[in-house]
């Protein structure tokens, strides 16, 4: 987003609005997101003044008695989207201001990145006041706190910095090859860095008078400035190239350019005066040339406000009033403004000098500092060699106790999965118990279908012994699984239904209320289903055999997690001491299911749930018993790995 806010920021805007904040509940991070937002404002033209911008972050900054790293990096980030905000409005002092207040907060935060990126706005200022010497040492002191974290996406710009620093002291092979480092990584730069860069360039190539060099790189720039959307941009190329083609005396190509940016700065409310000096400057230049000396003196009388005029400006209005004065044939005004001009370069040329020096005693003492830190680097080495001994004691020391830890783990796991095979061991048992003591089943089955032959030409005995023959087989096919398929278990139970309704008349009705889309082949536990209602059939109609109004419903649904299934009856009620009192059952049907989901659930996160109990304990006011069973979706049931066990 902080790409593209120069190129689209309505975009980047309307995304941060509608896409990001509202995401963001955090209150640190939705005011770094408001901050980028209000650059986007100011980007678009939205504030009616700068000093309205990250107004709201602040006084939460200011209003947050815990200051922490991460309140540090978003006041850090606010104050360097304003100092950027406030070097467009040309209020340098106060850019400044802010991006030093960010140095601090970025500092405290140990943020690298934005230190880098303070640093660079401050030298970049201090450079455009003239001060190249602190501007070299913030560009270097961004280089580096780069160098020392391997932070690569800021060189670039560091890069491009130093090479207009020494393109200002006319120094033009440290300018270049400070160039060429930055043009290594030009491909993957931002559209405005690679503006900066371009008009960079040609600045360079004026101040060594190589105009047809310096047009071509703001060329370069011109095609970069028209994808971003702040037009300031756009109008400082198109006065740098209005000048290049004058000074190369291309009249017609010179006002083309001029007189395009001329339509931004006349719309400008206040009007830069800076901007508005230069202009002029070129425009008189240009009229002096085609001898309209009335049309230039109206361009070089007007007054501006000095303050704001860079000296190199001042020198170039000097020039052109010497060559309008030559024009009127006026020498005597003609020799005072040459002398200005030979006096501004003679003292450019000291200055250029005094420069050069400070800046060379600048880097000197950098790397003064850096080789005493070596010095101690050295020193620290020296210790780290026999904190490296003591480490590798401990290390050694540390892998032993891991193996002894491994080891106990790895037995720990043998005897759970011993454990565990014991434990299916016991759940076959119970299945085996529950079917012998039921019908011995085995013997039963090979024994009537060994009868079955001899009752073919009686149809009222044959089709109930078949019925009959078939649901042993289920009880045996279910007994020895530990799980079986919801349509199994279904065909399970409506076999012992039909069947029971052979002998007893009266059996209750079991009806299915089963969803659409329940898949009828999901896994569930054996006898799952069939036990309860065989429990209900024995149990819930004791002294009402012959109601006809006895029903049992079960009812399948589903919900995003679960299987869920409700067996419920009309009869009289749960009564726990049924099930080991009566006659008619032993109880291992439900202890045998209580075990098998103990043991499953035992190894699964999501349970299975089995609840039996009065429909009046689940909220209805009717009578009956009521199970609930919930079956978690794509439940391990392990039986895969050790069903040949079972």
């Amino acid at each position: 987003m902080k790409d593209s806010v120069f190129v689209v920021p309505q975009n980047v805007r309307d995304y941060l609005i509608k896409e990001v904040l509202p995401l963001s509940s955090d209150s640190v991070e939705y005011y770094k997101i408001k901050s980028l937002i209000h650059y986007c404002d100011y980007t678009l033209g939205n504030f009616v003044s700068v000093d309205e911008m990250n107004k709201d972050i602040f006084n939460f900054c200011n209003n947050t008695l815990l200051v922490d790293k991460e309140m540090s990096r978003l006041h850090a980030t606010a104050c360097n989207y304003m100092g950027v905000a406030y070097n467009f409005e040309g209020q340098r002092d106060y850019a400044l201001k802010y991006l030093r207040e960010g140095l601090e907060s970025a500092s405290f935060a140990d943020d690298e990145y934005l230190t880098i990126k303070l640093c660079i706005n401050i030298a970049d200022i201090e450079r455009q006041k003239g001060d190249i010497v602190k501007a070299s040492q913030f560009y270097r002191k961004a280089l580096r706190v780069a160098n020392t974290c391997n932070e690569n996406t800021n060189v670039f710009n560091i890069c491009t910095g130093l090479a207009q620093i020494y393109s200002d002291l006319r120094n033009f092979e440290l300018s270049d090859s400070n160039f060429k480092l930055a043009e290594q990584q030009l491909d993957d730069r931002t559209v405005y860095e690679k503006y900066i860069f371009h008009n960079s360039k040609g600045v360079r190539y004026y101040y060594q008078d190589d105009y047809k060099t310096a047009i071509k790189c703001f060329r370069e720039a011109y095609g970069f400035s028209l994808l971003i959307a702040n037009p300031v941009c756009k109008t400082i190329v198109e006065a740098n190239m209005g000048e290049m083609f004058s000074l190369l005396g291309q009249i017609d190509s010179a006002y083309y350019f001029i007189d395009k940016a001329n339509i931004y700065v006349s719309s400008m409310d206040p009007v830069d005066d800076s901007f508005r000096f230069y202009i002029n400057s070129i425009y008189s230049y240009l009229a002096i040339k085609e001898n309209k000396l009335s049309k230039a003196q109206k361009y070089l009388n007007q007054i501006y406000d000095s303050t704001v005029i860079g000296p190199s400006y001042i020198h170039l209005h000097n020039k052109r009033m010497m060559e309008f004065y030559e024009k009127n044939n006026d020498y005597k005004n003609a020799f005072f403004y040459q002398k200005e001009v030979s006096r501004y370069d003679d003292s450019l040329r000291n200055i250029q000098l005094m420069r050069n020096i400070a800046e060379t005693d600048m880097r000197y003492s950098q790397d003064t500092t850096i080789l005493k830190q070596d010095i101690l680097i050295a020193k620290a080495k020296v210790m780290t060699s026999k904190v490296i001994n003591w480490a590798l004691l401990v290390t050694i020391s540390l892998i032993m106790v891991i193996m002894i830890t491994s080891m106990s783990i790895l037995y720990l796991r043998k005897n759970n999965r011993e454990s565990y095979m014991r434990q299916l061991e016991m759940i076959n048992g119970l299945r085996m118990e529950n079917v012998r003591n039921r019908m011995s089943p085995h013997f039963m089955f090979n024994v009537l279908n060994s009868l079955l032959p001899s009752f073919s030409n009686n149809r009222e005995l044959y089709r109930p012994l078949v019925t009959f023959i078939n649901m042993m087989r289920d009880n045996l096919v279910a007994s020895e699984n530990l799980v079986t398929s919801l349509s199994c278990e279904m065909q399970l139970v409506d076999n012992f239904v039909a069947l029971r309704r052979l002998t007893y008349i009266n059996t209750p009705a079991v009806n299915w209320k089963i969803d659409s889309d329940i898949n009828l082949s999901c896994e569930i536990i054996s006898m799952m289903i069939q036990i309860p209602v065989e429990n209900a059939l024995k149990y819930a109609f004791v002294g009402r055999e012959d109601n006809k109004d006895n029903f049992i419903i079960i009812s399948i649904t589903q919900s995003e997690k679960f299987i869920k299934i409700k067996i419920k009856d009309n009869g009289i009620g749960f009564n726990p001491s049924a099930f080991y009192s009566s006659t008619k059952g032993t109880g291992n049907g439900l202890k045998m299911l209580y075990k098998t989901i103990e043991i499953i659930n035992s190894k699964n996160t999501d349970k299975i749930s089995f609840q039996i109990g009065n429909v009046a304990d689940f909220g209805d006011q009717s009578s009956g018993t009521l199970v609930k069973i919930e079956i978690p979706k794509g439940c391990d049931y392990y039986y895969e790995k050790y069903k040949s066990l079972v």
